[in-house]
């Protein structure tokens, strides 16, 4: 399993669990894990000997305890990655969707109106980009609260082309 995680906001560290061996961007690490607890443990790397603790937060958000030290985290899939390499990612605020376009193109058609209820899966935009048609979709049930593009009109990679909320 492959996961991004942000640790205090900034540093972005890939993790994969692979057959019991933990890598970090790639490189292997050599850890011994004893689980002490559900989400307790134990880890020794290197002689070095590390008390751990994992409180889950909301969301996909961690708090971790590392010998009483607290870290924040948060755990990215592939798949919000990729939602947010294209823009499509959710924020708090009240506007919690801006459909971006993920790359330069022309927009073919609106799927949908201000104020329309939209689930999840369904078309929003058609954008013709390198003579293909991209469907752009919405990641979750969601309302229509601005377009800010009409058909016809060219955009450019990560500009806003609708708000959901």
């Amino acid at each position: 399993m492959k996961l991004n995680i942000i640790i205090q906001d900034h540093l972005e560290q890939e993790v994969e669990w692979d057959n019991g061996i933990l890598y970090l961007d790639g490189k292997a690490m050599e850890l011994d894990i004893i689980k002490l607890g559900t989400d307790y443990f134990h880890v020794l790397k290197n002689g070095k000997s590390f008390e751990v603790e994992i409180n889950r937060k909301e969301g996909k958000s961690l708090e971790i305890l590392i010998n009483g030290k607290t870290y924040s985290a948060k755990v990215m899939d592939s798949l919000q990655i990729m939602l947010q390499k294209l823009g499509m990612s959710e924020t708090k605020s009240k506007a919690a969707l801006q459909i971006k376009a993920p790359m330069p193109g022309l927009i073919l058609r609106i799927l949908v109106e201000k104020g329309m209820e939209i689930k999840a899966g369904d078309p929003i935009i058609i954008l013709e980009a390198m003579k293909m048609e991209n469907i752009l979709k919405a990641t979750s049930d969601c309302l229509v609260e601005d377009i800010k593009v009409k058909a016809g009109e060219k955009v450019e990679k990560g500009q806003s082309l609708v708000i959901l909320g």
